[in-house]
């Protein structure tokens, strides 16, 4: 396949981070909960609440343990998000039809 053939679709962004070795894991986990979300419970479980994490919002493809996939235009919100905890790379990819399907699904 030639480099051209490579590069022509719709693009988004990979994202690959890893934590930095300094965090507490008191830091881990509000990072975990405002990454994924979580339920709150209040009242020995009588009352329980959905508390939405950033993923929640954005649409996102999870690769694989610290790499996710997602729209261009959501690149800067999820690396201004990691920075204070993780070390991030990023790359402009070309996405499979899955792929597209996922992340595009609400402007469909």
């Amino acid at each position: 396949m030639s480099a051209s053939k490579r590069s022509e679709g719709p693009t988004g962004e990979l994202l690959v981070f890893s934590l930095k070795p300094h965090l507490k894991p008191r830091d881990k986990t509000r990072l975990f909960r405002q990454w994924h979300g979580y339920t709150d419970r209040s009242n020995f479980g009588r009352y329980v609440y959905p508390r939405p994490g950033l993923l929640s919002e954005i649409p996102h493809v999870h690769l694989t343990r610290g790499a996710i996939l997602v729209r261009s235009e959501d690149k800067g919100r999820v690396t201004r998000f990691l920075r204070p905890w993780a070390r991030v790379q990023s790359r402009t990819v070309v996405l499979t039809k899955r792929d597209q399907q996922i992340l595009h699904k609400d402007q469909a």
